[in-house]
Parts: structure tokens; sequence; C-alpha cells
């Protein structure tokens, strides 16, 4: 017997009895045990979904890239060094920046992470 919608949902549909949507299960990517599609946590083995990078991942890339960026200006322009160089801090900053977007683009989706077992 499929469920359907109560009598007074019906009547704002013209009388028609809608059957539910069916609920949909998908095995967590970490445990591989049945999980809502719309979860956000997984019951069975504390596995949850991010979206987007998460700090220590952005902290790591943008720092990543003012490093980069820092040895390019160091190899290509080594006189630039000089605290009184106006070109200096903002291609550090350019740097910074690239790292940030390199994180953002990198880790866009959704993804699942699973606790570290202490």
């Amino acid at each position: 017997m499929k469920p359907t919608l109560p009598r007074t949902a019906a009547t704002r549909l013209h009388d028609s009895t809608q059957p539910l949507p069916p609920h949909k299960l998908i095995p967590c990517p970490c445990c591989h045990e049945p999980l809502q599609h719309t979860a956000l946590h997984c019951a069975h083995c504390g596995a949850e979904k991010h979206y987007g990078p998460r700090l220590h991942e952005l902290l790591l890339y943008a720092l990543s890239g003012l490093a980069l960026c820092l040895a390019l200006i160091f190899i290509l322009t080594p006189h630039a060094f000089s605290t009184a160089s106006f070109w200096l801090y903002p291609l550090l900053g350019s740097g910074l920046t690239a790292g940030f977007l390199l994180a953002q683009f990198r880790f866009s989706g959704e993804r699942w992470i699973q606790h570290r077992k202490k």
C-alpha cells in the first residue's frame, strides 16, 4: 500500500491523492551502511558531509601560495626584498589570494570526512 497525502492536502490538489515520494537510501561513502540522501551526518561511523574547504586546508593553501610567490619574487628579482620596495607587498598579497582561491576551487564540492578515532 502506497502512502498518500491526507484528505486536506488532497483537496488542495484538485481532489486527487498523490503518492508520497519514496525515501531514497544511498550507501555511506565511508562505511557503506544505508543512509538517506539528505543526511549530513552518518550515525554508524560518524562521518560528516562538508561543503568547501575546512579551515586548516584553507590556511595551508593560502600560506603555500604566499610562500610560492615569495620564492618566485626572490628568484626573479632579489633586489625587491628591501622594505622600501613598493611592489613587494601587493605581490605577496596576490600570492595569498591565489592560494585562497585555489583552495576554494579544489574543495568546492561536497565530500564526506570521517573523524579520526582516538
